[in-house]
């Protein structure tokens, strides 16, 4: 499947994945500090952002629909960038398609599956929102994407995000999130430069337990940003934009 994207820029291609329950406009804080050094690409995944829905949006489908995306865009090999969910599909990239990844970012985000008790809260949670819209889905996930110190300008733009996207395409990626394998073997195969960023604040994906994902990977970098929560790159866009051009232009 072809995904709607966003880019510009020239150098180094640096693809970037969005998180639940968002779309590619969460990197726009992002873009044009990072436009300055690589050709960005920031894609809407499947079934959010305006990009075409389907049934099933496994974070493996995802992957998929990511590096047929590339391929049609000529980009043999990228930087991927991951938040989040954004994060799973990065893994999964890793998985199906590494000869397309040339270096990783895994910004406040998870590697193990979700246990009985979240599969079936991901499942009453598609079923809300399938009946009660993109609302049900902000009232939820407001509270745990930002720090209590988030501008409130902040807020209105992440919530502008998730009301934005289809009933459809939030419970696909729901079920989605919900079946996914555990990622934590792959680890330690990780043979490309990664970093790993986190929010001091974020109480989804917390900075123990991506330092944990750290200590894993062969040579990783990890970087937490202060004050920042989930949404680490949005709530200090100057920091998390600066820590990845930082770690490219050192390994250029």
């Amino acid at each position: 499947m072809r995904l709607l994207f966003k880019a510009a820029g020239e150098g180094l291609p640096l693809v970037l994945l969005h998180g639940f329950p968002l779309s590619a406009a969460q990197w726009d804080p992002n873009f044009a500090r990072l436009r300055e050094r690589h050709l960005v690409v920031a894609m809407n995944l499947r079934g959010l952002g305006g990009s075409p829905a389907a049934e099933s949006a496994t974070m493996e489908e995802m992957a998929d629909d990511v590096a047929e995306t590339l391929g049609a865009l000529g980009i043999a090999r990228a930087a991927v960038c991951g938040c989040s969910m954004g994060g799973y599909v990065a893994l999964a990239m890793w998985k199906r398609h590494r000869e397309r990844v040339g270096a990783l970012v895994l910004a406040d985000t998870r590697a193990v599956a979700d246990s009985p008790e979240q599969k079936a809260g991901r499942e009453e949670f598609a079923r809300a929102v399938l009946e009660g819209g993109p609302a049900v889905a902000a009232e939820r996930m407001m509270p745990k994407l930002l720090s209590a110190a988030a501008p409130e300008g902040t807020r209105e733009f992440v919530r502008s995000l998730i009301h934005a996207n289809r009933a459809q395409g939030l419970a696909a990626a729901l079920r989605g999130m919900g079946a996914r394998p555990d990622s934590t073997p792959l680890l330690e195969t990780i043979d490309v430069p990664a970093l790993l960023v986190c929010g001091a604040k974020d109480t989804i994906s917390t900075p123990e337990e991506m330092r944990g994902l750290a200590a894993r990977i062969r040579g990783a970098s990890y970087v937490e940003l202060p004050g920042a929560g989930h949404l680490s790159n949005m709530e200090a866009p100057g920091a998390f934009s600066d820590t990845l051009t930082g770690f490219f232009k050192e390994r250029a």
